[in-house]
């Protein structure tokens, strides 16, 4: 049984962030990890490395919360106008994110921002070739783990510079449970959707507004493939947001999800995943029930 309050508090303590550490982070990091001993127990064995990886989550959680506690103007920021592909997963909404991001006006958030997001860029740009590349090689290191994900999602072939999705980014705030974070917790969840879509996005809008402090204003161009059952949240933070919805039929997006869920999960968990096709339509279904449809 994982102890999340024992593992914030212990890398808190170690990476001396304590006095960054709130009430709803602890809960909302509790929440998360239960997420996770619902799901089994980890082996003996891979405990060290699963532990691993929930402590890099808080180490860079808490991180970012000492940049804005150190420059509070960052929160001064203003994201206009961003541009979110949404729809469901395997309907090209990465390949519009991509094309959208090649206009030189706009700009994407990359894999290396949400896995070595500190110190902000903008007053750091001479660390930000060393973060991509490090990123580089735990994007190799996944694509080992999971050879067939690179076929199933060619853009990894870029490291680093990776198109990142935003529920990578709500991971970081314990959020969701995406799976690049915990490439050696073989009990994980399946499930990207946020707790509270509102607290989510507007740590996404935090986060956007890190990475523009002291850098070009260009649009923000986003993606998230659960944003079309979040529209009221999205909204709500962003008012003057641009939504684009790419479609494919039902039968070929959901075979190819069940195929990439499969293909990404199956080498962490060992289990095989497509027999949960029913629970994953089914919470689709749950997503158009929603009153924004209606």
């Amino acid at each position: 049984m994982l102890e999340a309050d024992e593992i914030l508090m212990f890398t808190a303590a170690q990476e001396g962030l304590t006095e960054y550490v709130n009430d709803g982070m602890r809960q909302r990091f509790a929440d998360m990890v239960a997420t996770f001993n619902k799901n089994g127990e980890i082996p003996a064995a891979r405990l060290p490395q699963a532990l691993d990886d929930f402590r890099t989550l808080v180490k860079h959680r808490l991180m970012i919360e000492r940049d804005f506690a150190l420059y509070p103007e960052i929160a001064k920021e203003e994201i206009v106008q961003p541009i979110f592909v949404i729809g469901n997963p395997r309907t090209g909404t990465t390949i519009l994110q991509c094309l959208l991001a090649e206009d030189e006006q706009n700009q994407m958030l990359r894999y290396w921002q949400s896995h070595y997001p500190s110190p902000p860029p903008g007053i750091a740009p001479e660390t930000v070739e060393g973060r991509i590349q490090r990123t580089t090689e735990l994007v190799r290191g996944l694509v080992d783990l999971m050879p067939q994900m690179l076929p199933c999602h060619p853009y990894l072939d870029q490291g680093g510079m990776a198109e990142l999705e935003d529920e990578d980014l709500f991971t970081l705030d314990f959020q969701s449970t995406f799976p690049f974070h915990f490439s050696h917790v073989p009990i994980l969840p399946v499930g990207a959707v946020p707790r509270d879509p509102v607290a989510a996005f507007r740590f996404h809008k935090r986060m956007l507004q890190y990475f523009q402090w002291k850098n070009p204003k260009k649009r923000w161009v986003c993606k998230g493939t659960s944003h079309q059952f979040l529209l009221s949240a999205l909204w709500e933070v962003y008012p003057d947001a641009l939504c684009i919805w790419p479609h494919r039929a039902p039968a070929e997006f959901l075979a190819s999800t069940m195929e990439m869920i499969d293909v990404l999960y199956g080498p962490i968990t060992g289990v095989e995943h497509r027999p949960h096709a029913h629970a994953f339509i089914n919470e689709i279904q749950a997503g158009y029930d929603r009153p924004e449809f209606h």
